[in-house]
């Protein structure tokens, strides 16, 4: 695989620097969506999606390699695809329910960081998070995850430091429309920014929700700005999968 991913420096922490890695709400008054962080709790809510919150604790290997190094890297595109079938072999596309929690519609494939490659949708939680984990197991230098809610906020407020307010408008709007066969929305960037568009993704966040423990981020291409920007958080169940969600890995450099 190519080391071809997008670079987000997050300035050392034991330096006060002025992005902490950290899990972020973003919100906006009047908007349903709107998130809010318990800070004694790290709890985030979403009011719309009734009693459930949304918690995730920072592994301390992430924290200790950025509090070394500086930083961590984040994939420039969503994980895609190469070299494979498409096999949805059990998949009701009716409630999305698939024959287990490891599934992929992708079958024999590689996995690449590239641009204008099929994105890796049709795909569990537990599958993406499988993938990402494997995707640099026998680097010595970097390992490889399933982007989490730390690394994704983060990512976007390092994103707006430089386009001011994209966590809450992002590029929803121009996203709307069907994904063609690259799995790339009409107006997709394809790149960094398809965190506000394009697919939603899976991160290894989870919701206290009984029937829906895991967290999908971001806005997709079936989904307005409105009410599914890059901030946006929502949640699923462990063997949901759909054309509509994907997945992005991050690197962390090894101690």
């Amino acid at each position: 695989m190519e080391m071809n991913l997008y670079g987000c420096h997050v300035p050392k922490m034991e330096q006060g620097g002025s992005i902490k890695y950290d899990r972020y709400v973003f919100s906006r008054d009047g908007w349903y969506y709107s998130q809010i962080k318990n800070e004694a709790t790290g709890e985030i809510n979403v009011p719309v999606f009734g009693s459930a919150v949304y918690v995730e604790a920072i592994p301390s290997t992430e924290l200790n390699s950025i509090k070394k190094y500086g930083g961590f890297y984040i994939g420039r595109y969503e994980v895609g695809v190469e070299d494979a079938t498409q096999d949805l072999s059990g998949f009701n596309p009716h409630n999305y329910e698939t024959p287990g929690q490891e599934w992929t519609g992708w079958k024999n494939g590689k996995e690449v960081v590239q641009k204008d490659k099929q994105v890796w949708n049709y795909i569990t939680r537990d599958m993406a998070k499988k993938i990402a984990e494997e995707m640099y197991s026998n680097n010595d230098v970097v390992e490889s995850r399933l982007c989490s809610s730390y690394a994704w906020d983060t990512a976007l407020k390092f994103i707006e430091a430089k386009n001011t307010g994209y966590a809450t408008n992002s590029e929803g709007d121009n996203y709307s429309g069907s994904l063609n066969h690259t799995g790339i929305g009409s107006t997709a960037r394809n790149n960094i920014y398809d965190m506000g568009g394009n697919v939603g993704e899976w991160t290894t966040e989870v919701s206290s929700h009984p029937s829906h423990q895991c967290t999908v981020h971001g806005g997709r291409y079936d989904r307005s700005a409105n009410n599914g920007p890059a901030g946006h958080r929502e949640n699923g169940t462990q063997s949901s999968a759909d054309v509509t969600v994907g997945f992005r890995s991050t690197l962390f450099v090894r101690l």
